[in-house]
């Protein structure tokens, strides 16, 4: 069975060749992610729906926040799409002063799985790509979201879906 920190490391790797600075990273158990918070004014619940991201990547105007799992989790895709409705601009802008972005896209990588495959395509949880990874470090990659721009990771192949646009 492929692990999280594997996927995770493959990933960054992949990003790293092809340009994409990463600003955090998170593996399972080693409190070195990034925490972001909901833009809340006034709350007393100050963790209250805080999300540590396991990888968070820029490049040109493009955000990258991503959950990485060994298995489908449809509660980490919910997690990531209040990071798009739930306004998380000021804490990421706070975390990352001097990075500079018009878009966030989230996404989530998993093992190649026809199985966590068609739990995704399933899900009514938008999402804007994922990245499948395999033993040998290939990547294929579904994109849900036309306005993205391809990735563009090494070792990888393109497959485009309209499940949210």
């Amino acid at each position: 069975m492929i692990k999280e920190e594997y996927i995770t490391k493959s990933i960054m790797k992949n990003l790293k060749i092809e340009g994409w600075k990463i600003l955090s990273f998170d593996f399972p158990q080693s409190g070195t992610g990034t925490t972001i918070h909901p833009n809340r004014k006034g709350s007393s619940h100050k963790n209250k729906d805080m999300i540590t991201p396991d990888l968070i990547a820029i490049k040109g105007e493009d955000l990258l926040v991503m959950e990485n799992k060994d298995r489908f989790y449809e509660y980490d895709l919910q997690k990531l799409y209040s990071i798009k409705s739930k306004n998380f601009d000021y804490s990421i802008k706070t975390n990352f002063p001097n990075e500079k972005y018009t878009n966030i896209f989230v996404g989530v990588g998993v093992p190649s799985s026809n199985y966590i495959s068609n739990k995704i395509d399933d899900s009514k949880t938008p999402i804007d790509f994922v990245i499948f990874v395999d033993k040998y470090e290939n990547h294929i990659i579904k994109y849900y979201n036309k306005k993205m721009n391809s990735l563009n990771v090494k070792n990888s192949k393109s497959i485009f879906e309209n499940k949210n646009n």
